[in-house]
This record gives C-alpha cells, sequence and structure tokens, in this order.
C-alpha cells in the first residue's frame, strides 16, 4: 500500500476518535455547544480523509473530487473556528461564515473550470485554512482573563497548524498556472509531513482544554453557594485572605458589611422553604448589584452573607451598608400565600493596625451586627476596635429603618 494512504488512515482513525470524544464530552459534560460542534468538525475531517484516500474510487472525475474536498476542508475548518468563537462567548456570524465559505468553493471552481490555474486553486484552500484556523488561536486565549497553560498550547499549536497552511499554501502557488515538480515536491512535504502532525496536536490540545474547562468548573462548585451564586464560607474565606495580604501590603483601608436578614425563620415558616430560598436568591442580587468589581460577597451562614470592602474606609462602608439595607426594604418577593418584603440587619467594621488577621475584623463585623439586631433590627451599626465600643457618631454611622 502507497505510504500516503497509511497516513491517510492514520488521520481517518484519530478523526473518527476526536468526533466520538468530544460527542461524549458534550452528552456527559454539561452539554456545551461548543463540544458538539467540534464532535462536528472532526466528523467532516474523518470524511474528508475518507475522499482523499478514495479518491480514484469513488470519482471518475479529478476536478469533481477536488471540489468536494475542498468543501469538505472549507466546512471543517469554519466548524473549528465557530466552536472557540462561542466558547470565548463571541457572537458566530454564521450568514458572514457561509457566505466565506461559498466565496472560497466559487473561486476554486473558477480556477478549476473555468480559467484553470493549478497554483491558485490549490491554494486557495490552505489559504482560507490558514486564516480561519489563525482565528481559533485568538479566540482559545479570549476565554479567561488569564489563560490557562493548556489553552497557551492550544494557540501555540494552533497558530503552528495556520502557518503549516500558509506555507503549503505559498509552495503550490510558487508553481504558477501549469505547476512544477518541484513546488509540488514541496507542497506534498508540508502537507504530509507537518500538517497531520500539527492537526492532530491541535485536536488534542483542544481536548486538555476542554479538561481544564471542566477542572475549572469543579474548582468553582468547590467555593460558589449554589443557591445565591456568591462565595461559599470556603471561597470567601481563600479571596479574603488574598485582600487581607494586599491591604497590609499598600497600607491602604479594608472594612466589611456582615449581615443578616431579619426574622428568617419566620419567612420559612409563613412562606415555606421556597419562599426562604427565594429570598435569599434575592438578597444575594442585591448584594451583587453593590458590590463593585474588587468587592468580595459571600454566603457564609445560612442567611449570613459578608461584603468585604477594599480601599473602603468605615464611613464609606456604611454608607455602601446603608445603601443596600434601603435596597433590601424595597424587595417584592413573589411567595406563597402572597407576595412579601425582607429586612435585614448590618454590621460594619475596619481593619486596624493591631489586627493580625482577617478573622480579627470579621469579628468586630459580627459584634457590630449583634448589635444592630439587639437595637432592633433593620439598621446598620459600624465598630472601632480603638474605642472598644460600637459607635454611633458623625465618624462612624448608625441607621435604621
Amino acid at each position: 500500500m502507497n505510504p500516503i494512504a497509511y497516513l491517510l488512515i492514520s488521520l481517518e482513525i484519530t478523526s473518527v476518535m476526536l468526533a466520538i470524544i468530544f460527542l461524549i464530552a458534550w452528552h456527559n459534560f454539561g452539554r456545551h455547544r461548543y463540544a458538539l460542534i467540534w464532535s462536528a468538525t472532526f466528523a467532516v475531517a474523518a470524511v474528508q480523509w475518507v475522499l482523499n484516500l478514495g479518491s480514484k474510487t469513488f470519482f471518475s472525475d479529478y476536478n469533481v473530487y477536488w471540489m468536494i474536498v475542498s468543501a469538505t476542508s472549507i466546512i471543517t475548518v469554519s466548524l473549528a473556528l465557530a466552536g472557540h468563537r462561542l466558547r470565548a462567548g463571541r457572537r458566530n456570524p454564521i450568514l458572514v461564515f457561509i457566505v466565506a465559505g461559498v466565496f472560497v468553493e466559487a473561486a476554486i471552481g473558477f480556477f478549476t473550470f473555468v480559467q484553470p490555474h493549478n497554483g491558485l486553486r490549490t491554494a486557495i484552500g490552505p489559504f482560507y485554512g490558514a486564516t480561519m484556523i489563525g482565528l481559533c488561536a485568538p479566540a482559545v486565549l479570549r476565554f479567561r482573563a488569564r489563560p490557562l497553560p493548556s489553552e497557551w498550547g492550544a494557540a501555540l499549536v494552533l497558530g503552528a497548524f495556520a502557518l503549516c497552511e500558509a506555507i503549503a499554501g505559498i509552495a503550490i502557488l510558487s508553481g504558477g498556472a501549469a505547476g512544477n515538480p518541484d513546488a509540488t515536491q514541496l507542497y506534498l512535504a508540508v502537507n504530509f509531513l507537518s500538517l497531520p502532525a500539527a492537526y492532530i496536536g491541535s485536536g488534542l490540545f483542544t481536548i486538555l482544554i476542554l479538561a481544564s474547562d471542566m477542572s475549572e468548573a469543579t474548582k468553582r462548585l468547590a467555593i460558589i453557594d449554589p443557591l445565591t451564586e456568591l462565595l461559599n464560607r470556603r471561597g470567601f474565606n481563600e479571596a479574603a485572605e488574598r485582600s487581607f495580604a494586599a491591604t497590609r501590603r499598600s497600607g491602604s483601608p479594608l472594612s466589611a458589611v456582615l449581615a443578616d436578614i431579619d426574622h428568617f425563620k419566620s419567612i420559612n415558616d409563613l412562606h415555606g422553604h421556597a419562599g426562604g430560598d427565594r429570598a435569599l436568591r434575592a438578597f444575594a442580587q442585591c448584594v451583587r448589584e453593590h458590590a463593585r468589581a474588587s468587592d468580595i460577597a459571600g454566603r457564609i451562614g445560612g442567611e449570613e452573607f459578608v461584603l468585604l470592602l477594599p480601599d473602603t474606609t468605615m464611613r464609606e462602608g456604611a454608607e455602601i451598608a446603608e445603601r443596600l439595607r434601603t435596597a433590601t426594604r424595597a424587595l417584592s418577593i413573589a411567595g406563597e400565600p402572597g407576595t412579601f418584603g425582607i429586612r435585614a440587619s448590618f454590621g460594619v467594621a475596619t481593619l486596624e493596625a493591631e489586627d493580625v488577621d482577617i478573622e480579627s475584623l470579621l469579628r468586630r463585623g459580627d459584634a457590630a451586627l449583634y448589635q444592630s439586631k439587639e437595637l432592633g433590627r433593620d439598621r446598620v451599626t459600624a465598630t472601632s476596635r480603638g474605642v472598644d465600643r460600637l459607635a454611633e457618631t458623625d465618624a462612624v454611622l448608625t441607621h435604621s429603618g
């Protein structure tokens, strides 16, 4: 058997396996549409390798074979880019993809049937592939603010793949309209030496970034409260420790707002646990809306929440808590036997020089929260270690309903 046939068989088997792997990943791990698109990518590629392998068996006219194989190649690289763009949260301009693909296929047809030109009709496909695969690399890196090593690896391999496609196109184009043996030899050398490795490598790295996505999702589940989608106690503690260390290095202020939904047991008794869950979600949404990008919000108990405020003084923290208290009073929550409102109490504390860890700050905030409840709930109280008391002065505000 021709050595090229062995290579095509290897690529066919690899494509089928990758198509199945991505189909399983789509079915079992979140049903992300981009995994399904990648499965389709390698399924179409498998068809392409079969056509290449059986060109003499399936087609009596080489030009017809060339047009069909070119079409499968266009579809493959377009699907690959669509999958990476979808993963990155980018909209896929389907009409643009279709128009571009039809235009490229028409150009290949023109230089195959109307104005025969061996170099152009052969080079157009690789150049289009280089463009589409090249665009996959930045799409991979846009998925998260700090790309993972697997994403850098995938981007590099995709970039190498795009470069190989471009080199193959340049090689065959150098042979001109009639073509020449040297150009054809170089084109084949690039196609059958570097391109298969780049093709398989891009598939394997795509699997790796999919595995990384699942790993990161698992880590996220470990630190996120599923009901409110705020940080859970573990997640908050980890983030708070980092914020505490950064504050100590910079010398900037750091405040904490502790919050507790008032009479939460009565909410559960009157409106059921479903009503209680809706109340928790509504309050968590209220916290998110009042939190800045740098703030750290968490649910650290049943109806207990915390908002850590970097670069925030006690007065500023009390003002934020007061805005949150007012917004909480305005909530209207659907329930049985009807809509209901909620109230919440707040305690505010600011990091001081004597604090050796974040727990010292949170304990004072919790003490202020307890005082708010003692004073009648639905209020904001702030505390200071310096005077070892709960303050109701102009410097440290206390608000109530």
